[in-house]
C-alpha cells in the first residue's frame, strides 16, 4: 500500500510543473516574433525554428533554458541557417510567456 500513495504523489508532484517547453507553440512563435521584428528590414521570407533542444530546465523558476537552428529564408532564395540559444519562461501570473535569444548576430 505504501507503494502505490508513493507512486500517486510523484505522479501528482509532476503535474504542478508549468515550465514552458523549448518546442511549444508558444514559444516558438514568440521566438519567430522576435526575429522578425528585430530584422524587419530583412523582409524574410522565411523564419523557421528547427532542431530543438532543452539544454536545461529551472522548475524553481519555471525556465527552460534551449537551443535550436533558425533557418532564414531571403527573397532572393538564399537560405541561410543559423545556431541560437534562447531560454523560455513564463510570467508569475502564466499569462504571458517571455523568450530571450542569443546568436543573432
Amino acid at each position: 500500500m505504501k507503494f502505490l500513495i508513493l507512486g500517486c504523489a510523484i505522479i501528482l508532484a509532476g503535474c504542478g510543473d508549468n515550465t514552458p517547453k523549448c518546442n511549444s507553440t508558444d514559444t516558438i512563435e514568440t521566438a519567430v516574433s522576435i526575429i522578425k521584428r528585430q530584422y524587419a528590414q530583412m523582409n524574410f521570407s522565411k523564419v523557421e525554428i528547427k532542431n530543438v533542444r532543452t539544454t536545461g530546465k529551472d522548475k524553481d523558476i519555471g525556465m527552460s533554458q534551449c537551443a535550436a537552428d533558425v533557418d532564414l529564408g531571403y527573397t532572393s532564395g538564399v537560405n541561410y541557417t543559423k545556431p541560437i540559444t534562447y531560454t523560455t519562461q513564463l510570467t508569475d501570473d502564466g499569462e504571458n510567456i517571455y523568450v530571450n535569444i542569443w546568436g543573432l548576430q
